[in-house]
């Protein structure tokens, strides 16, 4: 079994006072430039990301077998905003 694990837009809405997204607003995400992006993603999507990684590595290991693997949308994201 292979578990692909999606990275999401990171969770902008949840907690917006702690999450950095009041400059653009957490409802309109088209709103986000590219800079407001990465401001996000080095302040809240890294740590994110790390304790995904530890999380998907416990269940590796757990399951004695490289069964997950991470979908880097957020990335994905970043890159077209960049390039658009």
């Amino acid at each position: 079994m292979k578990v692909m694990v999606q990275e999401t837009w990171i969770v902008q809405s949840a907690q917006p006072q702690l999450e950095a997204c009041e400059d653009w607003g957490c409802n309109n995400r088209d709103a986000a430039t590219w800079e407001m992006i990465e401001k996000t993603r080095t302040t809240l999507e890294q740590p994110y990301k790390k304790r995904l990684q530890i999380q998907m590595a416990g269940l590796n290991k757990e399951m004695k077998n490289n069964m997950t693997s991470l979908v880097p949308v957020y990335s994905a994201i970043l890159s077209m905003r960049q390039s658009g």
